[in-house]
């Protein structure tokens, strides 16, 4: 049994998105992939990519599901977890959900690779906990719901992440692939558009790590109370503009979007020097838009253009790398074969 599951660029509204405001994502040509193989003994998790791999039996899956369950968050949980290899519980706690909720016998060799950049912003994590989850379903013949199957790869996401919030967009979006907005009130959603987009992955450095990004947001929210409502409205305002505009592939008022939206985010303090430069960059040479994705600090930008070959002479000149991915259509909800 193979899945691929893609990864993920935010094409508007991160950072707003964990107070309520709608964020649009976007599945990327890009892939994990998880080959998996029955066995009769319990499961082993191997990630040839990082050179791990570790093994648990189905007791022990059993026994981690009731610590999962019991947790007071998810810090507490991945503590008493000391004796599993932090890069193997993940996976680990997305195989016990699936057995302690919906009853999905784990015992198999799952072999879990990606093509996908670790620790830029492309959601490498949310992408093979997905992959893996999918793939350890249809390896039981078993049938958990879209939300179920979200539900038990954002587990593992949270561990990476140490975060009880992780993985609500990331993961939605590797798992249905397009387009997929968000929102706290209605959760996640596959849009349909219209929009054909190649979208320019800039790597602008390494990046601050995303919970120092929200705890920036978070101080700002708790002592300028009034000054990030109406920045989370503005960005809410700038998703809802540029959904619409990507049902109707109006690839310039996407772009000015995404222009305004970086705007605010540097204003809140999550951009950098090298994102505000590729973000200038790509302005003067004739981007439709570009915008910091993800959390900030570094990393990741994005750009969108009719061409980006000048753009991209500029980009190396300046030292910056990038990669040109197309939107993909499908997630690992139809990835299987």
């Amino acid at each position: 049994m193979k899945v691929r599951a893609p990864g993920v660029v935010k094409l508007l509204g991160e950072h707003a998105v964990v107070y309520g405001k709608l964020s649009i994502a976007a599945a990327i040509s890009l892939y994990a992939t998880a080959e998996v193989e029955r066995n009769s003994t319990g499961l082993v998790v191997d990630l040839p990519d990082i050179g791990i791999k570790g093994s648990m039996t189905r007791d022990e899956l059993a026994a981690l599901h009731r610590s999962y369950k019991s947790r007071t968050d998810i810090n507490e949980f991945i503590n008493s977890s000391g004796n599993v290899e932090l890069e193997l519980l993940p996976y680990f706690t997305v195989a016990a959900q699936l057995l302690g909720e919906h009853s999905i016998d784990p015992c198999g060799t799952a072999v879990i690779r990606s093509e996908i950049p670790i620790q830029k912003g492309n959601a490498s994590s949310a992408a093979c906990l997905t992959t893996f989850a999918v793939a350890m379903a249809k390896i039981s013949n078993s049938s958990p719901d879209d939300a179920e199957l979200i539900e038990a790869a954002r587990a593992g996401e949270k561990i990476v992440h140490k975060n009880e919030g992780a993985g609500k967009i990331d993961i939605s979006t590797s798992y249905y692939g397009g387009i997929v907005s968000f929102n706290g009130e209605r959760g996640a959603r596959r849009e349909e558009s219209a929009a054909n987009i190649d979208i320019l992955m800039i790597d602008t450095g390494p990046k601050r790590s995303t919970a120092e990004m929200v705890g920036i947001v978070s101080n700002l929210y708790k002592t300028e109370r009034g000054r990030a409502d109406v920045l989370f409205n503005r960005i809410d305002r700038l998703s809802a503009t540029g959904l619409d505009a990507l049902k109707a592939n109006d690839l310039g008022m996407i772009g000015r979007c995404m222009y305004e939206d970086h705007a605010i985010l540097s204003e809140m303090g999550v951009s950098s020097s090298g994102l505000d430069v590729a973000v200038e960059l790509a302005r003067r040479h004739g981007a439709y838009g570009a915008k910091l994705s993800g959390g900030g600090g570094g990393g990741l930008a994005i750009a969108i253009a009719d061409d980006y070959t000048e753009l991209r002479k500029e980009l190396e000149h300046n030292g910056f790398e990038s990669v040109l991915a197309r939107i993909s259509p499908t997630g690992a909800k139809d990835m299987v074969g």
